[in-house]
């Protein structure tokens, strides 16, 4: 069947043309997950990517890895020590979004003494650069096992990012029915493995789109549009009345 660049959005950087579907782009959501020591979080996530390669953390029962990705303090030595009957493939609950919130290490009363009072440490929140590094360095990882679980992980991530951000969800559903693929030349798996000009080029023959890589997170993009646009006809053109659903 023959296309158009025009039947297609194309989008790689979050500061390029349509740099809001990128995973990078900044869209800070919160989520309630679930940590391999069994501490339950409500845990803001500043990118997508945070939330994908937090995840991939989770999955694999690295919380060290995880907390450094998200910027959460070190566990401190106040929390319950791992239980060995927990899972350490723990992940987070998938769809809607809880409540704005982030857990705070509690301050110390004002009777506590000096001699006695521990300093909690500072975090920095990386970048998605640093957090996609950091992805890479999670323990016990399994090529096989990731392959299975990325793309429903990152669906639910894409579901929250769209849901709590209205501008950002009117911006998806205004796309239609346009095939939605991320031009990157640097990634065969979430992208198609070219730029956009030459995505555009292979677009018009179904043999020059046979030549386009994997394009996951096009896929999840327009799976997560769909579920949207249900949401939408169900309880309103705005989706609001989604909130709080969970991913299917």
């Amino acid at each position: 069947m023959a296309r158009t660049a025009e039947d297609f959005v194309f989008f790689w950087k979050p500061e390029q043309s349509h740099g809001w579907a990128s995973q990078w782009y900044k869209s800070p959501f919160s989520a309630r997950v679930i940590l391999p020591d069994g501490e339950e979080r409500d845990v803001t996530f500043t990118t997508a990517e945070h939330w994908m390669m937090g995840q991939k953390a989770l999955l694999f029962g690295d919380q060290e890895i995880f907390e450094r990705i998200v910027g959460l303090p070190a566990s401190d030595k106040s929390v319950s020590p791992p239980n060995p009957t927990q899972s350490a493939s723990a992940v987070s609950t998938e769809g809607g979004p809880v409540r704005n919130t982030r857990s705070r290490p509690s301050r110390p009363s004002r009777s506590t003494t000096k001699a006695s009072t521990t300093r909690v440490p500072r975090t920095r929140i990386p970048g998605p650069k640093e957090a996609k590094a950091l992805g890479r360095k999670v323990r016990n990882f399994d090529e096989g096992r990731w392959a299975r679980e990325r793309e429903r992980i990152v669906l639910a991530g894409t579901l929250h990012k769209f849901r709590q951000h209205a501008d950002l969800r009117a911006l998806l559903l205004g796309t239609g029915e346009r095939g939605l693929v991320e031009a990157s030349p640097m990634d065969r798996v979430w992208g198609v493995g070219v730029g956009a000009r030459k995505a555009a080029e292979m677009c018009v023959s179904a043999e020059g789109r046979e030549g386009w890589r994997m394009n996951l997170l096009g896929r999840a993009l327009g799976e997560a549009r769909r579920i949207l646009r249900l949401e939408g006809e169900g309880g309103g053109a705005s989706g609001e009345a989604a909130e709080g659903r969970e991913a299917s």
